[in-house]
């Protein structure tokens, strides 16, 4: 089984401290191939991450619920891709996802690493699936970690601890109780409302929600501003984040879609 980022560690990245931001920005990161894969694995909300090498060379990837689907790749050393060029992963051929290996292992050889965050720029089509993490673990050899090495000493939180000591980073807590239902202790009752109104959903499983961890990206169809990010710990609770700046548009998007759901 290949490497996956533990649940404490998705949610850690999603509030992250800001004594981790240096200059300009950026976020330090453990130097080599795989701090850029790990990166990729923990980013579940979409987003646009840019990352520097002590070369001074740039290298951009589009990154949602895990997967890679774009990469902005500039002059580096030892390459020919010009600068402002992109790989659609969905379009790739399987040498040129080799070749996009090889070339983040020599992007991270180069010394220190960091990487500085932003909204994502490239919107995928409806059938673009993208590249998961686990593919490009499998291709750089680097999948040997297995899930619970991430949790080998430290035992995973619950979400339950989550909500108490780190709430302000979460919209709503969302319990689903003896009877199988589904209460919500967050600030507002939409996600435990959304979650109702996804069960009507084919591609939806509730039992996803056995799986430790789940970490998942929803959005309507061209709003991606309003993302929702989830994550379920196995027992039944499902926490959902929603950066401050992105909770109005969540709120619009999805409104008159719940409205639907519960009939005429």
């Amino acid at each position: 089984m290949f490497r996956r980022a533990s649940l404490s560690r998705m949610i850690e990245r999603l509030g992250a401290a800001r004594g981790d931001i240096i200059r300009d920005g950026r976020r330090p990161l453990p130097p080599g191939l795989s701090g850029i894969l790990d990166e990729i694995d923990e980013t579940v909300m979409a987003r646009r991450l840019v990352f520097h090498n002590d070369r001074g060379e740039e290298m951009t990837l589009e990154i949602r619920s895990r997967r890679l689907f774009w990469a902005g790749l500039g002059q580096l050393a030892g390459g020919t891709r010009q600068a402002g060029s992109g790989l659609v992963l969905s379009q790739a051929a399987s040498e040129e996802i080799s070749a996009l290996v090889d070339t983040l292992r020599r992007f991270g050889m180069a010394g220190t690493l960091s990487v500085e965050s932003g909204p994502p720029m490239y919107q995928p089509a409806l059938d673009e699936a993208g590249l998961p993490a686990t593919v490009l673990y499998r291709l750089s050899g680097q999948g040997s970690a297995p899930l619970e090495a991430d949790c080998a000493t430290d035992p995973e939180p619950s979400l339950e601890d989550f909500a108490a000591t780190c709430h302000p980073l979460s919209l709503a807590l969302v319990l689903r109780g003896p009877d199988g239902n589904w209460c919500d202790s967050g600030d507002t009752a939409l996600v435990a409302e959304l979650v109702e109104a996804l069960e009507n959903f084919m591609s939806f499983q509730p039992g996803d929600f056995n799986e430790m961890p789940l970490g998942a990206t929803l959005s309507r169809p061209g709003t991606p501003d309003a993302s929702l990010a989830l994550f379920a710990d196995g027992q039944g609770h499902l926490a959902a984040y929603v950066a401050p700046e992105q909770e109005a548009a969540l709120q619009a998007a999805w409104a008159d879609w719940l409205a639907r759901q519960s009939g005429p």
